[in-house]
């Protein structure tokens, strides 16, 4: 092994160092080049108030690249250089969380960087504010110089059981986790940190949120590359790791549906409300919420006592809210009359992300715990809606059903906004819970709604629900 350690000013740290950036490299300056190299090194250094020690692992390259690093002087942070053959990057990877003396550690990919010298500051002081084992945060995106996106709808934990949520080179971990629960998977070429946070997540640790963007990634990895290798090796591993922890059967090629459509089983979401709650729900913030547009279509529903052939659908809903899971996750919720979104619904929806021809039979929802003064009076909810539509969709036909029990129906214009107010009895709600499903019908799929890199747009996406006494 060849080693060596590059004391900073002429001397290492007293003490350990607050974060182990851990870096991986083989034939870089083939492969990204010197001033891709140079750039992520000169990002490490340029972190300010916190001390960082850079460890990079090389793979025993033949380019040059272990000469280059051997002379890049680093004015402000120490470097431990370790160059020998290795199995892989995920092989490297954990060697690195072997030798890593930070209290904390992140994976920085030679070709990326970071452009905000406080990141790595920041980070630390939220996790040791929260006590958290990772935290996560956005990231900006480019390809081939161009910045394509900043990921600030990943950088949250909505999504982790059927997609990968945020960049790797945006978390700092706990090292003594990371060699807690044995880092990587060698058997995954593609998806091994996917694996790796799942377990992190299944085993109770917790995460918070970075309110800090401060590391851009570039896009083209093997990851990007190899689209298909990494799909199915995110199927393998919800089969591997969801049924031993759920009791659910999950086959691969279950899972493989699950990953393309974003769709989760009802029996999977309840029994992950809890666990996601645990893991990112206390240090989570609620994301910006999303004002009705002042232009709005207004329908009035009334509920229906009496069933049509229409509201056969109803049949196949499982109402969430009836599961004590659920109930003991919201148990010390504050009682409110307005809930956002991007805050409460996400907790239980069906993780739908849809691709142009994939049918569901999906539904949205979401869920209040009742103000006090509006236990037991006659109430009127607001929700509010935005379709997102390819031109040749027809118009939308809503279907609503409350707790499982009520109906009612609305027909919506596509690509518009809407406001639908529902009067309920006083009995809607048993429990202080008061829960709203939607089902879209045949003509659309609802879908989770994201912005991709190419903007387009298509799906469902809940504003608010607000709910009021009737007058």
């Amino acid at each position: 092994m060849k080693q060596l350690k590059r004391p900073i000013k002429g001397k290492m740290y007293d003490g350990a160092p607050d974060v182990t950036v851990i870096t991986v490299v083989f034939n870089a300056l083939k492969g990204a080049g010197e001033t891709a190299l140079k750039a992520c090194l000169d990002s490490v250094q340029s972190q300010t108030d916190v001390k960082i020690e850079h460890l990079i692992v090389d793979g025993a390259s033949s380019d040059g690249t272990t000469e280059y690093i051997s002379r890049y002087d680093n004015p402000n942070h120490p470097i431990v250089f370790i160059s020998e053959p290795d199995k892989g990057i995920y092989d490297a990877m954990n060697k690195a969380i072997g030798q890593a003396s930070g209290e904390y550690s992140i994976f920085l990919n030679s070709d990326d960087f970071f452009h905000n010298p406080v990141g790595m500051r920041e980070s630390v002081k939220r996790l040791r504010e929260t006590g958290c084992d990772f935290s996560y945060a956005p990231v900006v995106v480019t390809k081939e110089g161009e910045v394509k996106d900043v990921l600030h709808s990943h950088a949250d934990g909505r999504l982790i059981f059927c997609s990968m949520p945020f960049s790797h080179q945006s978390m700092l971990f706990k090292s003594s986790i990371l060699r807690k629960i044995n880092g990587y998977d060698l058997s995954y070429r593609s998806s091994s940190d996917y694996d790796m946070i799942l377990r992190m997540v299944l085993s109770g640790c917790t995460a918070c949120y970075v309110d800090c963007t401060f590391a851009t990634f570039r896009i083209g990895g093997f990851s990007a590359q190899n689209i298909n290798t990494s799909q199915h090796e995110c199927a393998t591993i919800y089969s591997r790791l969801y049924p031993e922890r759920t009791g659910y059967p999950l086959s691969a090629q279950k899972a493989l549906q699950m990953f393309l459509w974003k769709i989760m089983p009802r029996e999977l979401k309840v029994a992950f409300i809890e666990l996601y709650a645990k893991t990112f729900r206390k240090w989570q913030p609620p994301l910006m919420p999303i004002e009705p547009p002042v232009k709005t279509s207004r329908y009035v529903l009334q509920i229906r006592n009496t069933r049509t052939s229409e509201d056969c659908w109803v049949d196949r809903l499982i109402p969430v809210w009836e599961y004590e899971t659920c109930k003991k996750v919201f148990r010390d919720e504050p009682p409110q009359d307005v809930v956002w979104a991007s805050d409460v619904w996400h907790l239980y929806s069906p993780y739908l992300y849809t691709r142009e021809g994939v049918r569901s039979d999906g539904d949205l929802g979401v869920l209040f715990r009742m103000p006090e003064n509006l236990v037991g009076k006659r109430i009127k909810v607001s929700v509010a809606l935005t379709s997102f539509y390819r031109q040749d969709m027809p118009n939308q036909r809503l279907r609503f059903a409350v707790n499982g029990k009520w109906f009612a129906s609305v027909s919506v214009n596509r690509g518009m906004s809407s406001i639908c107010e529902i009067l309920l009895p006083p009995d809607v709600a048993p429990d202080r819970f008061l829960g709203i499903e939607i089902n879209c019908g045949d003509a659309s799929i609802p879908a989770y709604f994201r912005k991709s890199l190419d903007a387009r747009t298509q799906g469902f996406m809940f504003s608010y629900a607000k709910v009021e006494e009737a007058l």
